[in-house]
C-alpha cells in the first residue's frame, strides 16, 4: 500500500507554513535594566541609524508657536523598497550589526518584503512612530489625545506582526532643554498607553524613547519616566550622545553620564553616537560601550548614520551618485563592532524581580513633577460628546493652524465676564500636570475642543448665528434641546461615565482614573484589539499555534499510514 499523496501535501504545506515559526531573530525581553534573548543571554544593540537623509524640518512661524517638529520633514521610507534593503543588508553583514533604527516610515504601505529580508538576515528594527508636525507630542503646547494615540497605533499596526520588530520609539528629542521639562508627563503617558496597546494585541515589542543629551536633563527624564512603574511604561531609554570624539577615553567622555544613569531601573542604550569633529571616525567608543563598567548599565548603541548626510555623518560615500561606496568611517565601525561582544552578565536567572522605584519631586528647573499623569484618550467618549453636545461646529476642511488659532480666540472670549455677571471658561479643555488636574475633554482631539468652545460662545450669545461664524470657519448644527453651557458639560460627564470602561486596562489601577478622567479606546481601535477590525490583527504567536496543530495532525496521519503499510 502506498501512502496517499494527500498526506504528503498536508505535510509539505504545513512545513512550508511552519517556516514562519523558525525565525532568525530571537524574542528580546527586558528584565529590569537589562535586555535578554529567549535563550537567556544578554542582548546588546549593535545598530546603525537607517534613514535616507532629509532636510531638518523648518517650521513656519505658526508651527514654531505650536512647537514645530524635531523630526525629519522629507526623509523617505527606508524599508519600503526591497532592492534598497537587499543592498543595505549586504553592508549590514559587513558592519556586523544586529539592529537598525528607522526614523520614519509610511504606515499604509506594505513593508513585508524588506522586514522579512531583514529578519532572514538576523536584523532587528527599532521604529520611530512619532511623525513630523502634527504627529508627535508638541513641546510648546503638549497634549496626549485621541488624535495622537490613533496615529501612533496606525504606525504600530503596520509593523507589529514582524518578529524582528525590537522596539517602537515614541519620540525623538521631544524635550530640547530644561525649560521644557513640563512636557515629561505627556511622554510618560504616551509610553503607558502604547505599552498597554502592545500588551492587548500580544506584541512583545519594547517601548522606547530617544533623548537629547545635556548636563542634567537626560538622566532626570529617564528617572522620571521609569519611576513608580514596573510593567506599564518605558522599556528602553535612548540617549543621543556625541561626547566621544576621536580617541577620547571613558573618563573624559562617558564617566559623568554613566554615573548619572547607573541606578536606572529600565534598559538604556545610546540611540545615536558618532562625533564627527575628528575624521575619519575611529569609533573607539564602541569598546567602552560594550565593556565594563558601562555594560553594567548600557545595552549597546546605534551609530549615526548609514546614509550620507549634509553634515557628514554618513558612512557611505555619495560622490559616485547612486553607487554608494564605503568610507573609512564604515570600515572602522565594522572593525569595532566585530570585536564588540558585551559580557553575558548578569545571568537572567540571577535577576530579582524589580520593585517600584518611587518618584521624586524635584527637577532641573524646580518644576514639580506630577505623579498623576494625563488620562488615557477615550475615542468613544469623545465621539459621544461630539455627536450629542455641540451646536456650533468647525468646518471639516479647516486646517490645524486655523483651528488652533480659533480655539485661542474662543477661549479668550469665554474668559470675559458675560451677561448677568456669569463667566464660562475652557477649564474642561485644560491640563495642569503640576497640580495633577486634567479637564474632562483634555484628551479629546482639537476638533472636539474647538467645537466645545465655539458652542459655549454660541449659547452665551443667545443662539445668534453670527456668534457661530468665526470668519466663515464654523456653522450652526441642530443639537436638539440644549439650552445652556451647563447642559453641554452634563452631556460630557454622561458620555465619559457611559464609556468609562472602553479601555485597554480592565482595572482601575492606573494614574488619573476617575469620573472626570478619560480612559481609552474607540470602536476602530478597540476592534483592532479584539481582532474584528479590517486591519490585520492576528498575532504571530496565534498563527504559529495553528501551524503546530496542523503539523501534529499531519504527522499523526503519516505515522498511522506508515504503520499500516508495515503491517501489510
Amino acid at each position: 500500500m502506498k501512502i496517499s499523496w494527500e498526506y504528503h501535501v498536508c505535510l509539505l504545506s504545513t512545513l512550508f507554513n511552519l517556516n514562519s515559526i523558525v525565525t532568525n531573530t530571537l524574542r528580546i525581553s527586558r528584565v529590569n535594566k537589562y535586555l535578554y534573548d529567549s535563550k537567556g543571554d544578554r542582548f546588546y544593540i549593535k545598530g546603525i541609524a537607517f534613514h535616507k537623509a532629509g532636510n531638518q524640518n523648518t517650521p513656519s512661524a505658526d508651527e514654531k508657536r505650536r512647537g514645530g517638529s524635531q523630526e525629519l520633514a522629507d526623509s523617505s521610507d527606508p524599508i519600503l523598497d526591497l532592492s534598497t534593503c537587499q543592498q543595505a543588508i549586504k553592508r549590514f553583514k559587513e558592519l556586523n550589526i544586529n539592529t537598525i533604527r528607522i526614523f520614519s516610515y509610511n504606515a499604509p504601505k506594505d513593508h513585508s518584503p524588506c522586514m522579512n529580508a531583514l529578519e532572514k538576515a538576523g536584523i532587528y528594527v527599532i521604529a520611530d512612530i512619532s511623525l513630523p508636525n502634527e504627529g508627535s507630542i508638541n513641546q510648546n503646547a503638549p497634549s496626549w489625545d485621541v488624535s495622537l494615540l490613533s496615529k501612533y497605533i496606525t504606525q504600530i499596526d503596520s509593523l507589529r506582526r514582524f518578529p524582528n520588530l525590537l522596539a517602537f520609539n515614541i519620540g525623538n528629542e521631544i524635550i530640547t532643554n530644561e525649560n521644557k521639562i513640563a512636557v515629561a508627563p505627556y511622554i510618560k503617558a504616551a509610553a503607558r498607553d502604547v505599552k498597554r496597546y502592545l500588551k492587548a494585541v500580544k506584541s512583545s515589542a519594547l517601548v522606547a524613547y530617544a533623548s537629547i543629551d545635556g548636563a542634567k536633563l537626560p538622566a532626570f527624564l529617564a528617572q522620571y519616566v521609569s519611576c513608580d512603574v514596573v510593567e506599564e511604561g518605558l522599556d528602553l531609554f535612548g540617549l543621543n550622545n556625541y561626547r566621544w570624539c576621536g580617541n577620547s577615553d571613558f573618563k573624559s567622555a562617558y564617566e559623568e553620564v554613566h554615573q548619572q544613569f547607573k541606578d536606572l531601573q529600565i534598559a538604556a542604550y545610546f540611540s545615536e553616537f558618532g562625533c564627527i569633529d575628528v575624521k575619519p571616525r575611529v569609533w573607539t567608543e564602541v569598546n567602552a560601550i560594550f565593556s565594563e563598567p558601562m555594560s553594567d548599565t548600557w545595552s549597546g548603541g546605534s551609530a549615526f548614520s548609514y546614509f550620507p548626510t549634509s553634515e557628514g555623518y554618513g558612512i557611505l560615500d555619495p560622490s559616485l551618485g547612486n553607487k554608494l561606496e564605503v568610507t573609512p568611517d564604515f570600515e572602522n565601525l565594522a572593525a569595532q563592532y566585530r570585536k564588540a561582544k558585551g559580557p553575558n552578565t548578569p545571568r537572567m536567572a540571577d535577576i530579582k524581580k524589580a520593585s517600584k522605584n518611587p518618584c521624586f519631586a524635584g527637577s532641573p528647573n524646580s518644576f514639580t513633577m506630577p505623579i498623576i499623569l494625563p488620562p488615557e484618550p477615550n475615542v468613544d467618549a469623545c465621539n459621544c460628546v461630539e455627536e450629542k453636545a455641540f451646536s456650533c461646529q468647525v468646518r471639516p476642511d479647516a486646517s490645524p493652524a486655523v483651528m488652533d488659532e480659533l480655539l485661542g480666540v474662543s477661549c479668550s472670549i469665554l474668559s470675559e465676564p458675560a451677561k448677568l455677571g456669569a463667566t464660562k471658561t475652557c477649564n474642561s479643555l485644560a491640563s495642569n500636570p503640576a497640580k495633577g488636574t486634567y479637564g474632562i475633554l483634555s484628551a479629546c482631539n482639537l476638533v472636539t475642543k474647538l467645537n466645545y468652545a465655539m458652542t459655549l460662545n454660541y449659547l452665551n450669545k443667545d443662539f445668534n448665528k453670527q456668534a457661530c461664524d468665526f470668519g466663515g470657519n464654523a456653522t450652526v448644527k441642530d443639537s436638539g434641546p440644549i439650552k445652556s453651557s451647563g447642559e453641554v458639560d452634563e452631556i460630557a460627564q454622561k458620555c465619559f461615565l457611559t464609556f468609562a470602561e472602553n479601555g485597554l486596562a480592565r482595572n482601575n489601577q492606573f494614574y488619573g482614573r476617575g469620573a472626570k478622567v478619560a480612559t481609552i479606546n474607540g470602536t476602530d481601535l478597540q476592534n483592532s484589539i479584539t481582532g474584528t477590525s479590517k486591519r490585520s490583527s492576528k498575532s504571530h504567536s496565534s498563527k504559529d499555534s495553528v501551524n503546530l496543530v496542523i503539523l501534529g495532525f499531519c504527522l499523526n496521519l503519516l505515522f498511522i499510514a506508515q504503520t499500516f503499510q508495515q503491517e501489510k
